[in-house]
């Protein structure tokens, strides 16, 4: 076996999910502090370390990576470059997602000390072309669990609300059958199709329809 033996195994907290042009898969590992790419029968190879330990990350295009720990920072694969970003203002515990066109929506937020009771839920939309954010109108509640639909638009079902980016504009529907203890883990949908989101349960499956804005189950049955 000629393949090369991976670097010492340490936590992975990102993987790119786009390869290079020469087919390598980058990997943000070591506590957040390392970038690798790896190849098939080849060497893997050590990136240009982050400025700071990341905690987690986007793939804003093939080509760009939003990171955050402690602070925010892009990386650009063609350029094997981090650059440190500005600090949103107010964003803590954020909940982020690529909107797949080089922009990122992040939320989730609380003024500038967390003893404040004041506490409100900032938006901010993050532009890669120009490197910057740029804050919206706060949401109507602090939501969770973001997924892209087909047409831009950004469903939460914590909560079930959708984000429009076009026009920064909240829409929040009734709640949905879900329960309580599924909105406190980070586990993303498991299908997509158009505008709809499925969610598999042990019994059932409910499906979220972005065109109306509402859920349905539907009863699991085994096929012999």
């Amino acid at each position: 076996d000629s393949r090369s033996p991976l670097p010492e195994a340490t936590e992975v907290v990102y993987a790119h999910p786009h390869p290079t042009a020469d087919g390598r898969l980058l990997v943000i590992q070591g506590g957040g502090w390392n970038l690798w790419s790896y190849k098939a029968y080849q060497p893997p190879r050590q990136l240009a370390s982050p400025p700071f330990n990341v905690s987690r990350a986007w793939a804003l295009s093939p080509d760009l990576i939003l990171a955050q720990g402690g602070g925010w920072a892009q990386y650009s694969v063609a350029d094997d470059r981090w650059i440190t970003l500005p600090e949103p203002t107010g964003l803590f515990l954020t909940v982020a997602i690529s909107l797949g066109d080089g922009r990122a929506l992040a939320t989730w937020g609380v003024t500038p000390t967390v003893f404040n009771p004041r506490s409100f839920p900032v938006v901010y939309l993050y532009d890669s072309r120009v490197r910057q954010w740029t804050q919206l109108a706060d949401a109507p509640g602090l939501y969770s669990l973001p997924t892209l639909l087909g047409d831009g638009r950004v469903h939460f079902w914590n909560g079930n609300a959708v984000f429009d980016p076009v026009s920064a504009s909240w829409t929040v529907g009734t709640p949905l059958p879900l329960p309580l203890q599924y909105f406190g883990n980070d586990d993303a949908p498991l299908a997509i199709s158009g505008n709809r989101i499925v969610v598999l349960r042990a019994t059932e499956a409910v499906v979220y329809h972005g065109n109306t804005g509402q859920a349905s189950t539907h009863p699991l049955t085994l096929r012999r």
